[in-house]
């Protein structure tokens, strides 16, 4: 069932891959021209070509850091004592800028350290760590909530690395590291340096004959030796067999770790981009991660613009330096990501400085309150509101109207707010996550017929009553029993009903394994599949 639920490239017929396109062109030219790009105004056209790059001093500096509060979430819900969900792999870790952040954001050292003080008082420290020494214990508590992997090649940089590492007392929490360079063979390679830098920033294997730079042996090694080092040095910790966070930044080496990420468990994946360091295009990398499948995405600090499949455009290689997050494609928790980086969290979510294009009937301006309305009675022909400003009931009327939101949610040149009727607009990836899901279903209830066992026995009235109850829109569900395939492809909700999965059992309608081909079947999220497996 898993393997039938994930999607892959040979979904991409099904949907339209050149409107992705362009509205992925689309909205990222207009972010940067917000950003005060004059001339990007003329990329617009597919056909546009580009005779520059834009300089941080335009496009800014966000990485990875930008996304560590969505990250830590989605790290803490799958995170138990003694069980962590993957270790986090600082690759070029220099002297230790992410790793630092990683481990205050995803542990708890100081808090440990403070437990571990004789002279503190009882249940003074309450630390999620429950690090007291004066206390009792369990085994797995003391184990670490977090471990990191700093792998860095330049000896004076590894040097400053641990030293910062003992001085913050990182080692109260899982800290490991590595006197390496990654890359996608093991071995020994020589790294060209430069001696005069405190901090050597530019340290790179990828030197060229005329180099003058003096060069320092080192050790290469892989993902899958880096997970065997982690294990041996905390063999009492599980989950430290996969990757939860991999970072990138080592100058030029990139693709050549990337194209090997099916070596080891990777679920999350960043890497930086310098079109002036790296020896070959981004598009082949982004191509091949996807065959992969990994889905990426660029980061800015308000935004993930999708970048894989159908999204590609040249567009995306602008930024003269960028940086960019992975996830596996079909893994619920790349959506989540997403989903949390932009904020559209909860009922028609607040979004600032945004707005959605093309008006939902008239489009004509009312109160906030009647827009939604409006909106809602448009069905799937309104995306969400959006208000000229923010909404204050104490200022008199406003001025807000029903969008069909084409395409996705874009950057407003003035002060307008948008509230989403569907969170899906927020982000292309997911307006195409839900077409994707739209098309499969479509697919399989073209040739679909149902399970032998639903006419073994007839369904009792209190499941047909929860089946009509649960329904989200029952004018576009036509059924008479549950004998007859459905024919509609609205959400239904009441799949993810444990009260309606028992009924279903005493109704004898199915076993759960058959009863769950009805889900495919059916347009809802397939996070929800967990109820049932």
């Amino acid at each position: 069932m898993r393997r039938v639920l994930l999607w892959h490239s040979l979904l991409l017929p099904l949907v339209k891959s050149q409107q992705w396109r362009d509205w992925a062109r689309e909205v990222f030219v207009d972010y940067i021209t917000g950003l005060g790009c004059a001339q990007c105004g003329d990329l617009m056209e597919p056909s546009a070509e580009f005779p520059f790059h834009l300089s941080s001093n335009i496009f800014g500096c966000a990485d990875v850091d930008v996304l560590l509060p969505s990250l830590h979430w989605l790290y803490e819900t799958s995170h138990h004592p003694g069980r962590i969900p993957g270790i986090l792999v600082d690759g070029g870790a220099n002297v230790g800028r992410a790793s630092a952040r990683w481990v205050a954001a995803f542990g708890d050292s100081f808090g440990r350290q403070l437990g571990q003080n004789a002279t503190t008082a009882p249940c003074v420290v309450c630390s999620g760590a429950s690090a007291n020494a004066r206390r009792p214990v369990a085994p797995e508590h003391a184990l670490p909530t977090v471990l990191v992997v700093a792998v860095e090649p330049s000896r004076r940089n590894y040097e400053l690395l641990t030293k910062h590492a003992r001085e913050h007392g990182w080692g109260a929490e899982g800290f490991l590291a590595l006197e390496a360079a990654l890359g996608a063979t093991a071995g020994r390679a020589q790294l060209a340096v430069r001696e005069d830098f405190a901090i050597d920033e530019v340290a790179t294997l990828l030197w060229e004959e005329s180099d003058p730079r003096p060069k320092q042996p080192v050790e290469v090694v892989t993902l899958k030796e880096v997970l065997s080092r982690a294990q041996s040095a905390f063999p009492l910790l599980k989950g430290a067999d996969r990757i939860f966070l991999l970072k990138l930044d080592i100058e030029g080496l990139e693709p050549l770790v990337l194209r090997s990420l099916t070596s080891a468990p990777v679920k999350f994946v960043s890497f930086e981009y310098a079109a002036n360091v790296w020896k070959e295009p981004l598009a082949p990398v982004v191509e091949d991660l996807h065959r992969a499948g990994y889905f990426c995405f660029l980061i800015t600090s308000e935004h993930l613009f999708p970048v894989s499949g159908p999204f590609w455009s040249n567009i995306f290689e602008l930024p003269m330096w960028s940086n960019f997050i992975c996830g596996k494609e079909g893994d619920r928790d790349l959506e989540a990501l997403v989903q949390l980086h932009v904020g559209a969290i909860g009922l028609w979510p607040r979004m600032p400085k945004a707005y959605l294009p093309d008006f939902s009937g008239e489009g004509m301006a009312t109160n906030l309150l009647e827009a939604q309305h409006w909106c809602t009675d448009f069905g799937d022909l309104c995306a969400g509101v959006t208000c000229d400003g923010d909404v204050d009931w104490r200022v008199g009327p406003q001025r807000c109207t029903a969008r069909r939101g084409r395409g996705t949610l874009r950057q407003s040149p003035t002060e307008e707010v948008s509230y989403l009727k569907d969170v899906s607009y927020s982000n292309l990836y997911l307006r195409y996550r839900l077409e994707l899901q739209r098309e499969l279903l479509k697919e399989r209830a073209d040739g679909w017929s149902p399970p032998t066992c639903w006419h073994a026995s007839a369904p009792t009235d209190e499941s047909k009553d929860t089946l009509h109850t649960a329904q989200t829109n029952t004018s576009k569900w036509p059924w008479t029993s549950l004998g007859t395939p459905f024919k509609s492809h609205s959400i239904a909700v009441f799949i993810v009903n444990a009260k309606l999965v028992e009924l279903s059992r005493n109704a004898q309608m199915c076993p759960i394994p058959l009863f769950s081909q009805l889900i495919v079947h059916s347009q809802l999220s397939f996070s929800s599949l967990d109820v049932l497996r």
